[in-house]
């Protein structure tokens, strides 16, 4: 005889995004039907309501809530490149040094897939001591700090806000003068640095090697 019994209803609470799609269709769907439950995730379906009120209703009907609770790391959710170069595998970035230093320009976009949400950031880079000024050709606000016996952060001041698909580029000049010690960057040498970016969820390093060319 055919069982009529309703099928237990499993309601699945995940993050709307294309990064999510394949989690939900490949494995959580069908393992919640292999087992016999019903199935749904909170977009599936046409409602009235608002999304919070569906989410509350489904909650108090479903005999077994699934949440993914996965973060996506910032390292993959936005896309760094230096000098238009893609800040992947801590690449080797080539620059020309004038003397004192040298300058660099930074793009930065939030992908319009893997997270709908639009991120307040705030955008500096790591250095060696060595490079232990810092300033911007826009006449951007710059700050440096030391923090560490070998380490240096130089950090714009303004924060900004990233869309899903939006961008935003800064440049900034890194130099090795101080005011009682001049030293210049000579060809040959390489600095290992990385653009670092804070959110409301933490912050994600992005390395890579300066090498300094012929002037």
């Amino acid at each position: 005889m055919p069982d009529n019994r309703p099928h237990p209803f499993a309601f699945v609470l995940m993050p709307l995004a294309t990064g999510f799609e394949d989690a939900y269709q490949l494995a959580v769907k069908p393992a919640c039907e292999a087992a016999g439950a019903y199935t749904e995730r909170g977009d599936e379906t046409v409602f009235r309501d608002s999304l919070d009120q569906r989410v509350y209703n489904q909650i108090a009907k479903a005999d077994l809530l699934v949440a993914e609770m996965t973060q996506l790391s910032l390292v993959n959710t936005l896309e760094v490149r230096v000098d238009d170069i893609p800040v992947v595998n801590e690449p080797v970035i080539t620059v020309r040094a004038h003397n004192r230093g040298f300058g660099l320009s930074v793009d930065v976009t939030n992908s319009p897939t893997l997270r709908l949400k639009t991120l307040t950031c705030r955008f500096g880079i790591m250095t060696p001591r060595k490079l232990c000024e810092a300033g911007s050709r826009r006449e951007l606000p710059v700050t440096s700090v030391r923090i560490s016996e070998s380490s240096m952060f130089h950090y714009l001041e303004e924060a900004r806000e990233l869309f899903p698909g939006g961008w935003t580029s800064f440049d900034i000049d890194l130099y090795s003068t101080r005011m009682t010690n001049i030293e210049t960057v000579e060809a040959g040498e390489r600095f290992a640095c990385a653009v670092r970016i804070f959110t409301v969820d933490g912050y994600a390093d992005y390395p890579f090697v300066i090498s300094v060319g012929e002037s």
